[in-house]
């Protein structure tokens, strides 16, 4: 039996044993062995509402939250409710420790960090905060490193300090423009993190208002077109999908227009675009003037994938420009299948090929 497998089975136990002492005994074991808070956050057979579910979702999304500086106010209240008898109570002092040293109190880190069991699996983290703060105990080449982090943190901390403050004042203008300064400082050597820091921004904007095009030009200018389209249409997934789909399209045409392109990520594009088309269809009140742009956009995509890949728009009429009123079944129709296959088939093709793509196209 797998690791993961006996993990799981202990986790199982755990949840359905009566017996005190033996819940007891598993929830040391499991403090120590389970390396994530995402294990469980993964695990079917625990239900969704479930206490420990919750908890690990809350510890998951605080520890990465914490380690990308996007810390808040709110994720640190959510922490505060997982009681002393959570599985997951070794975590928080952890991610309190962690907050601490990016915000510069690193005489109050280790503190923290010593209420962590040393039988649990975040316990493992000490010793480099240790090593990191106390740098004569370190050889040579870790103290460079450390000074590096703190340097890094520090900025960071400030940086992001900026950007809370523009953000709660509902100043757009200076929110972008400092959210653009950092990413410019960073992008080079932090890509993930200035991508972060970009689309916490938009949300930040789209909760007050639907976000105006000049942060979509802003993320072009500073990712460069097709990246910056695609972030944008990440954005703007969760607020105005409407408006996503209009952004995908740019940036399947963006990428057609780019000097390589791959099929596998071209058909993947085409499959968010199918399924962004299908929820707005269904959801959404669409004006004339909302299918006139769509139409547009949708001419000029299959005339690129007509050049590229004209095999992946064999159920289309490419002859003449699709009336308005049928635009949103047109996009439906370029997932690229000359015909239909049998269910089991379809789907094999689509786990070992394109899915894996299609998740990268959603990562930042």
């Amino acid at each position: 039996m797998s690791f993961t497998s006996q993990l799981q089975n202990k986790l199982k136990n755990y949840i359905q044993s009566e017996d005190s002492e033996l819940r007891l005994k598993l929830k040391r074991e499991l403090e120590m062995e389970i390396p994530h808070p995402q294990f469980v956050t993964k695990c079917d057979f625990i239900p969704h509402e479930h206490p420990l579910k919750r908890d690990a979702w809350i510890i998951s999304d605080a520890f990465e939250a914490v380690t990308n500086g996007m810390f808040s106010a709110e994720l640190s209240g959510e922490l505060n409710t997982i009681g002393e008898d959570s599985l997951f109570m070794p975590w928080v002092p952890l991610i309190k420790g962690i907050d601490t040293f990016y915000s510069g109190n690193f005489s109050e880190v280790l503190p923290l960090m010593e209420a962590i069991p040393d039988w649990s699996a975040p316990y493992a983290y000490i010793g480099f905060f240790k090593a990191v703060i106390n740098k004569t105990a370190m050889p040579e080449s870790w103290k460079e490193l450390a000074e590096s982090v703190l340097d890094d943190n520090r900025e960071l901390a400030s940086s992001m300090e900026q950007l809370t403050e523009a953000a709660q004042a509902g100043m757009e203008d200076i929110l972008l423009e400092t959210a653009g300064m950092i990413i410019k400082d960073i992008l080079r050597e932090h890509p993930e993190t200035a991508q972060k820091i970009l689309i916490w921004c938009f949300h930040q904007i789209q909760e007050e208002e639907i976000l105006p095009d000049k942060a979509a030009d802003k993320a072009r200018l500073l990712f460069g077109n097709s990246e910056g389209l695609r972030l944008t249409a990440l954005a703007t997934l969760s607020y105005d999908q409407d408006k996503s789909l209009v952004y995908w399209l740019l940036t399947l045409q963006a990428y057609l227009e780019g000097n390589s392109t791959s099929r596998a990520e071209v058909k993947a594009y085409l499959r968010i675009i199918k399924d962004v088309s299908e929820t707005v269809a269904l959801e959404f009140e669409l004006t004339d003037e909302y299918l006139s742009l769509i139409t547009t956009h949708s001419v000029s995509l299959i005339a690129g994938l007509n050049h590229l890949y004209p095999d992946m728009v064999v159920n289309v009429d490419n002859k003449e420009q699709p009336e308005p009123e049928n635009v949103m079944k047109l996009l439906q129709s370029l997932a690229g299948e000359k015909e239909k296959t049998p269910a089991s088939s379809h789907k094999k093709i689509t786990q070992n090929s394109s899915a894996p793509v299609q998740l990268e196209l959603f990562a930042f």
